[in-house]
């Protein structure tokens, strides 16, 4: 299954390259939108996507907007989207040269859809997806020991006590006297939220905001974590 960001201001238009989308992988695409550059850091942080798809005006009664190329760059900055596929879309004739140069975007293609030749384009630049996607790890060194773990696979830590429990998609590992923020420093900020001074989790595992509690669920059969007061502004802005 891959997961494919379409950001555009158009509404038909992000319905019709989705179903493209659908249609080029039989169903096995989970196409997620954005009409702003707002909206898409917020998918681009609760989804590990695969291919982004960016129309470069989204406000086209504005004709020096060019936030897509904002978005762009934003998301080139982040170590985890670095290499990500990025097709651009673009109505008027755009500088090609510069958007392969500063973006190693996969294809620009134009406006209006030429549905045969968006649909061959999705096809290989998902092909490509494939290959540059590499699970990125982390490695604990702890009592002259070095445990290696995914990155993705993470879910949450909490720490009590003196002791760091990691909570991965399979097992729970327990360490003495690892600093949470420590490991939280070395985790792409785009992924992984503290929510209090002893608790972090991944985003792509959240299930909800439980705002009456303060806590946070996540999916699957992991422990609710509590916000802290002085987390709580921060987290209900990444969620909202």
């Amino acid at each position: 299954m891959r997961n494919v960001l379409v950001l555009s201001g158009n509404a038909t238009r992000r319905t019709r390259l989705r179903d493209m989308f659908m249609s080029v992988t039989n169903g096995e695409c989970m196409v997620y939108f954005a009409d702003d550059m707002k909206q898409g850091r917020r998918e681009a942080a609760s989804h590990p996507i695969d291919l982004f798809v960016i129309e470069i005006q989204l406000d086209h009664r504005n004709i020096y907007d060019l936030d897509g190329f904002n978005f762009a760059e934003e998301l080139r900055s982040m170590e985890f989207y670095r290499y990500t596929p990025m097709i651009f879309l673009a109505k008027d004739r755009v500088e090609k040269l510069f958007a392969f140069m500063r973006f190693h975007c996969y294809d620009i293609l134009e406006l209006p859809i030429d549905e045969a030749r968006y649909m061959q384009c999705f096809s290989k630049a998902l092909e490509l997806a494939s290959v540059v996607r590499v699970p990125r790890t982390f490695y604990f060194c702890y009592e002259e020991k070095r445990i290696c773990l995914k990155i993705d696979e993470i879910v949450c830590a909490i720490c009590k006590d003196r002791k760091l429990e990691v909570f991965t998609e399979k097992e729970r590992f327990s360490f003495y006297y690892v600093s949470l923020s420590g490991v939280l420093k070395e985790l792409p900020c785009e992924r992984f939220v503290q929510c209090s001074r002893n608790a972090f989790f991944n985003l792509s595992y959240l299930d909800y905001l439980d705002v009456s509690n303060n806590e946070i669920h996540l999916r699957g059969d992991y422990p609710p974590l509590k916000v802290g007061e002085q987390y709580k502004k921060g987290v209900k802005l990444l969620l909202r």
